[in-house]
């Protein structure tokens, strides 16, 4: 995997979705709303706890990885 900057989440969230690249680490509220849409799966957030405004994504730590809380 290599790291490859970007200008912003909404270049990042259009090449992910346009399959130019395989992931992408992006603002919540950014994918929110394409997440609910169907136009993007998240993997999970990686803050400890789910955050208020954002609580369809689950955490690192709900699934269970050991020592991320």
């Amino acid at each position: 995997m290599h790291e490859c900057p970007y200008r912003g989440n909404a270049a990042g969230l259009t090449d992910v979705m346009g399959g130019q690249i395989d992931c992408v680490f992006a603002d919540p509220a950014s994918a929110q709303g394409l997440v609910q849409d169907g136009k993007l799966r998240a993997l999970e957030g990686t803050s400890a706890k789910r955050l208020e405004k954002c609580r369809i994504f689950r955490t690192v730590a709900e699934s269970g990885l050991p020592g991320y809380d």
